[in-house]
């Protein structure tokens, strides 16, 4: 790994003569590099450290080509912002390599000093390992790769996405993975349900059996390490990423599925795919669509119109024991439903939801009607 940056801060305190301008020369340590991974190639790093600063104007010089950094592409800032401001930017032969800011403090004071840049060459991302558990629950590790392309070794560095934080070193052309403790996690065979659902949007006309369990179920398998920034935001989601489902390590441990888990927000629950459920037949019908209740503009010319809609389902379990099925359908904008041949929960503004049991070689019908209201032509 490279050795660490070394910011050479030349400070000068401007006083009214020149000539009783005095120079203090100190070796200021730039701190670990945080970088908070974004789905873009250019991504954005910050980088501190602490100054002591006179009370007036000071020059301040910090060797960014040393990071590999265009001077003018570097943004400073100041805390405490009470009392520190930044009078401008500037480049000089005195400071070959550094970007150089004239400083103003009303006061004599402990200045932190905030770095914030462009990198171009980190790309990353997020996969995932399921490990069901012969007794029905599941392990779940996250991890998170990142292949390094910057010129240069990485090290040491607090990586921030929108749901988790870790902390890396990859050297220049490496690609590594490593787990990250907090989308990482394992919930008991209660948590975990495991069962068969028809949801044409999401997986087409074939049934699926799915895994779900509540994403605050997971409890965690190890603990984030100490040490990382805590001005990062606060973890809240788990990313998207592929998923690998893998059987119980008792059954050989094979892979026996790959899904896709979306942006996911703790509270919300984690769906996994296993696969088609053999011997579950759906059809689906678009039975009926009319126009209703039609309200005409000023030309006498339909403007807006209320759709009446109905769908009809064939379920067919060609298995020899009574399977639990749960069909979902989803549907935009402002709706109700008029008539159904089952109950039925609406379990969001958009999905419509209906459980049954299929006995062992049971066909049943499905139908029912909706309401869509203020359809315009």
């Amino acid at each position: 790994m490279t050795a660490r940056i070394v910011a050479l801060g030349a400070l000068v305190a401007l006083a009214c003569q020149p000539a009783r301008a005095t120079q203090l020369t100190l070796a200021t340590e730039l701190g670990p590099p945080l970088i908070r991974l974004e789905a873009s190639e250019v991504l954005q790093v910050t980088r501190r450290c602490a100054v002591s600063l006179q009370g007036g104007e000071s020059l301040l010089a910090l060797p960014v080509k040393r990071l590999g950094v265009d001077p003018a592409a570097v943004r400073l800032s100041l805390e405490p912002a009470d009392c520190l401001s930044v009078v401008s930017m500037e480049s000089g032969p005195q400071a070959p390599g550094c970007a150089l800011w004239r400083l103003r403090a009303s006061r004599d004071v402990e200045a932190d000093v905030v770095l914030t840049y462009p990198v171009k060459g980190l790309s990353w991302g997020i996969e995932y390992a399921a490990t069901l558990a012969s007794d029905g629950g599941l392990a779940l590790e996250g991890r998170l790769r990142v292949t390094n392309g910057l010129g240069r070794d990485l090290e040491n560095a607090t990586m921030v996405g929108d749901g988790f934080i870790a902390r890396v070193s990859v050297e220049d052309a490496e690609t590594i993975t490593q787990t990250v403790p907090r989308i990482s996690g394992s919930a008991d065979a209660d948590a975990v349900a495991r069962g068969f659902v028809y949801d044409h949007e999401r997986h087409g006309d074939t049934p699926v059996e799915l895994l779900t369990v509540p994403s605050e179920a997971l409890r965690p398998t190890a603990t984030v390490p100490t040490g990382l920034d805590l001005r990062a935001p606060e973890l809240s989601a788990f990313p998207p990423g592929k998923v690998r489902i893998y059987a119980p390590a008792e059954s050989g441990g094979q892979l026996i599925a790959e899904d896709s888990l979306p942006y996911t927000p703790v509270g919300e629950p984690i769906e996994l795919n296993l696969g088609p459920a053999s011997g579950i037949v759906v059809t689906r019908t678009r039975a009926e669509a009319k126009e209703v209740n039609q309200r005409l503009d000023a030309h006498n010319k339909v403007a807006v119109y209320d759709l009446q809609e109905t769908w009809e389902l064939e379920l067919r379990n060609l298995r020899a024991a009574p399977v639990e099925l749960l069909v979902r359908e989803h549907h935009d904008g402002f709706w109700s439903v008029e008539d159904s041949s089952l109950p039925h929960l609406r379990e969001d503004a958009t999905t419509l939801a209906f459980r049954l049991t299929l006995g062992a070689g049971e066909r049943r019908d499905l139908s029912y009607r909706l309401l869509h209201r203020n359809r315009q032509p």
